[in-house]
């Protein structure tokens, strides 16, 4: 039986985004714009690498592998790791799990809660 999707006559409207929303979008925009650009791209491939080795993933993991690779870049404003990893999903790397939020490893981070990412390039190692 084919499972193709049915065109709706009826589609639901868009939700139009709350302040909050928009203020937390205008926010990652601007800590991205703000942040390093080698920075950005260190931390893209080390989240390609990490999506290529484990199933599920946090930024914590990223952020282990560039400081385990001997990774030296810094930005001032970390809270760009979230713009830097709805890139990666765009680019098809990853895409958020279907999963509760993980509590941070990162000691600076106090164990704020960090989003789970599926990777969809995993190479089973």
């Amino acid at each position: 039986m084919s499972r193709e999707r049915q065109f709706d006559l009826f589609p639901k409207e868009r939700k139009k985004p709350t302040p909050a929303e928009l203020a937390k979008q205008k926010g990652m925009e601007q800590s991205e714009l703000n942040a390093s650009a080698a920075w950005v791209l260190a931390m893209l491939e080390a989240t390609r690498a990490v999506a290529r080795i484990k199933k599920r993933f946090t930024s914590d993991d990223v952020a282990q592998l560039y400081a385990d690779s001997g990774g030296k870049l810094t930005t001032h404003d970390k809270r760009a790791f979230g713009p830097v990893m709805r890139r990666a999903a765009r680019m098809g790397y990853c895409r958020k799990a279907y999963a509760p939020p993980v509590a941070s490893t990162r000691a600076s981070l106090r164990a704020s809660p960090r989003q789970v990412w599926e990777s969809l390039i995993y190479e089973g190692h």
